[in-house]
């Protein structure tokens, strides 16, 4: 039951190509369509529960309203450009994924006698765990790295694996190698702290886990640790005690150094070839330092480049009614910064207009759910903003997209509800 759900989720959040465009997403309803014939029923009440729930109802307006708004603005700068709009229908197609997935989580969940938002974390931080594995096989043996090619486009293969000196990046089995895997890794650890460390003393299993973590995100990209960053801050602000907060950062000092000592130990080669090969990638900005005095890494120098776009003071306001340059096809005005993109296409009422989409997708409309619970999903919102600053992730990243929606929607369903 567990790895069944495990695997579903793995094939509804990364959304790897069978044959493109078919992804790993669209197989989920199908299979879940499969199960409800041995559920005897009970898939079809989840089914029918699911699709009168308030939270998903007003993300299916929110996204009419967009998608709606999207097509209005190219048309009233007669630009035409209406790139922005498919978005809009991935999201509606990955919501009805997203549901089917729901209606057997919450079956499972009230089998095994779980809450199902706590089942939900647990399977997150379990998918990652398996992509951990899968990156850590893919960077040791390169005929499994070829194996996980066979899923990626021929173009993907040529920009992540092998631009990056073949086996640093592009080891994941995902339809987002780059981007998306990185703030997938990101929402991992706010929720691997959540589920794995409040309320509990830390131990080795713990730290394992977390090794496994930082592995996977090493080879998905540096953004991930926004969240981890942002997990540890979750935590130090927590409802634990001080006392045990500081027996959690003693054992967790200790325990991995031990780990890494060991891992050292047992897999000498392995940890060589990540210190020659993803060390210089991962740690860039010090690495520079050291050769060149400047603390700064190649794609911060891209990302300041791309804030420094003149933008017209009309553009602001009412936007140029473009998302992609229609010669190329590329991001309009060479620039991939998520407040600077949104803003070029619909001005400040569009940026704002996907903020309270955001805002609504994290569920921050409800009073209804616990403190903790609000105070965890507003960590997510401001890890969601802070994504912005760097790439397209409000109300857009099917990461983000994918995992918040389900977990939302999950929360919906414990002892408090917002259905």
């Amino acid at each position: 039951m567990l790895v069944i759900d495990v695997l579903l989720l793995f094939f509804l959040v990364n959304g790897f190509y069978i044959y493109p465009p078919l992804n790993s997403s669209l197989i989920v309803p199908f299979l879940v369509v499969f199960l409800a014939f041995f559920s005897r029923g009970v898939l079809l009440n989840e089914f029918s529960s699911i699709i009168k729930n308030r939270y998903l109802t007003r993300i299916v307006s929110a996204i009419i309203f967009l998608f709606s708004t999207s097509l209005l603005i190219p048309i009233l700068h007669q630009t035409y450009d209406f790139s922005y709009a498919v978005d809009f229908i991935s999201q509606s197609i990955q919501l009805v994924c997203i549901s089917s997935f729901a209606c057997l989580m919450l079956y499972h969940a009230s089998i095994i006698g779980v809450k199902p938002s706590e089942y939900v974390e647990i399977l997150i931080i379990k998918i990652f765990l398996l992509q951990s594995f899968i990156q850590i096989f893919a960077f040791v043996f390169s005929d499994f790295a070829d194996f996980v090619h066979i899923f990626y486009k021929p173009e993907v293969v040529e920009y992540m694996y092998e631009r990056y000196g073949g086996g640093v990046r592009g080891l994941a089995l995902t339809g987002s190698p780059g981007w998306g895997l990185a703030v997938g890794y990101g929402l991992a650890f706010l929720f691997f702290f959540k589920h794995e460390l409040i309320g509990k003393v830390i131990g080795v299993s713990f730290c394992i886990k977390l090794f496994l973590l930082i592995l996977g995100a090493f080879f998905s990209g540096r953004s991930a640790f926004v969240g981890l960053l942002l997990a540890i801050a979750f935590y130090i602000f927590s409802k634990d005690t001080f006392l045990k907060k500081i027996g959690n950062l003693f054992k967790a000092i200790i325990l991995a150094t031990l780990i890494t000592t060991m891992a050292w130990v047992l897999f000498p080669t392995f940890i060589e070839q990540l210190v020659l090969k993803v060390f210089p990638f991962v740690f860039e900005f010090y690495f520079n330092y050291q050769n060149h005095g400047e603390l700064s890494t190649n794609s911060t120098d891209v990302l300041i480049n791309m804030w420094q776009i003149n933008i017209p003071d009309l553009t602001y306001i009412f936007g140029d009614g473009f998302f992609t340059d229609k010669y190329t096809g590329l991001y309009y005005k060479n620039t991939d910064v998520g407040y600077l993109r949104n803003i070029l296409f619909g001005g400040f009422f569009w940026t704002a207009c996907m903020i309270g989409y955001q805002f609504l997708l994290q569920g921050l409309n409800s009073y209804s759910f616990e403190k903790h619970t609000r105070y965890f999903l507003f960590t997510l919102f401001i890890f969601t903003l802070f994504l912005e600053f760097k790439a397209m992730t409000l109300g857009y990243n099917k990461y983000m997209f994918t995992i918040i929606v389900l977990y939302v929607l999950s929360l919906s369903y414990d002892e408090k509800r917002i259905n």
